[in-house]
């Protein structure tokens, strides 16, 4: 099926903007497993391995526009959570705060994403201590996996924390930026100009009555449903104008099933990061650029060709900027750079070759499990 052309019949647009409507008023907040200093309550699951074959859990983080079911989303039913699993690894999902059922029953400007940053070492300590409750394992380290937000409020902690290297097995960034930007000049202007006007409404104190946010927040009840359709119808066009490129057998239940509306705080802090290209703390103080160069977990850096929110050259830069090394004769490799040329923003996370790549990358730095005595065959 050609990828361009495929989805945007108006009868399949309205029936993902009606599944994804649908899906979006069945995912009510409720009080998650992990709570954070700030009381804030996320959601996340453990899903234990067929057969643990490896000691170090992996924990996938999803992206601002996405929530945890994004991971669980493929073909054929086939997935990434799936891959992980079946090659030995326990693999933790969580809904990053104000997303999926992560949502908070109050909006608030504070769940920023300094706060999302602030969450990494929780939900790590969380899915150690629940894993090891029915494991004993002893001390282990972590694999994060991050796409686009993902990735950033690992980097972010990283590079605030470079002294908690140690606690990370390896890293793997999809499409993870440290700017927000576009070779795309028309999404260009339309990400500045977004921003500006989002910063504007900020800096005076409106950022409750930002029409733009109350849009996307779903707030006016007479327009409930014109945000979530014309969002949904945002995806599709990205994806017939290669834009982005996803599968089209995917596309229609990743948009029912996995996208989401941007919280007001984070809203705040990518337009600050779109108007200023900062990779920085909300208040401006903490740059996270800049200390990249003193972490060391091995790390795989993936771009994609057709990304319409990162430039390639962004991930080239953090590549370079990251502390560990680059392979060396005979030595280990410490980090890694591939650029998918067939897929888009959204699309690298359904990329097989990626999976692969990602899934390659953990198993060179994983701990195998060594039983005394074989578990018995299930067959």
């Amino acid at each position: 099926m050609d990828i361009t052309t495929a989805l945007l019949s108006p009868r399949q647009l309205a029936k993902a903007a009606k599944r994804y409507i649908s899906r979006q008023q069945v995912k009510a907040p409720y009080l998650g497993p992990v709570i954070t200093p700030d009381k804030y309550h996320l959601a996340a699951r453990v899903l234990e391995a067929k057969r643990l074959k490896y000691k170090e859990p992996v924990i996938l983080a999803h992206g601002a526009f996405c929530n945890s079911d994004v991971w669980r989303l493929g073909i054929d039913e086939q997935n990434f959570v799936k891959t992980l699993r079946d090659a030995g690894f326990d693999v933790i999902i969580f809904d990053n705060r104000g997303h999926g059922r992560s949502r908070s029953r109050t909006l608030s400007l504070n769940d920023n994403f300094d706060a999302i940053v602030s969450d990494v070492p929780v939900v790590c300590d969380w899915a150690l201590k629940k894993i090891d409750l029915e494991q004993e394992l002893g001390y282990r380290k972590i694999h994060w996996v991050g796409h686009s937000m993902g990735a950033m409020m690992f980097m972010a902690y990283s590079a605030a924390h470079p002294e908690e290297a140690e606690k990370f097995a390896s890293f793997a960034s999809m499409a993870g930026p440290t700017r927000i930007s576009s070779n795309n000049p028309l999404i260009q202007l339309l990400l500045k100009s977004g921003a500006a006007y989002n910063t504007a409404f900020s800096l005076v104190g409106l950022s409750r009555l930002n029409p733009l946010r109350l849009v996307m927040e779903g707030m006016l009840p007479f327009t409930k449903k014109l945000p979530e359709g014309a969002f949904a119808a945002l995806f599709l066009l990205a994806n017939q104008l290669e834009l982005d490129k996803i599968d089209p057998r995917v596309t229609l239940k990743f948009l029912a099933d996995a996208i989401e509306w941007l919280p007001i705080g984070l809203m705040n802090s990518l337009s600050l990061n779109v108007t200023t290209g900062r990779f920085c703390s909300a208040d401006g103080k903490t740059d996270y650029f800049v200390p990249l160069a003193k972490v060391t977990v091995p790390a795989l850096f993936v771009g994609a060709k057709l990304d319409m929110l990162v430039s390639e050259e962004n991930i080239k830069r953090i590549f370079k900027q990251w502390g560990s090394k680059v392979p060396r004769k005979n030595g280990k490799v410490d980090k890694k750079l591939h650029i998918a040329k067939e897929s888009g923003h959204i699309g690298v996370l359904f990329d097989l070759k990626v999976q692969q790549m990602v899934l390659e990358h953990i198993i060179a730095h994983s701990t195998p499990i060594r039983y005394s005595v074989e578990p018995a065959s299930s067959d």
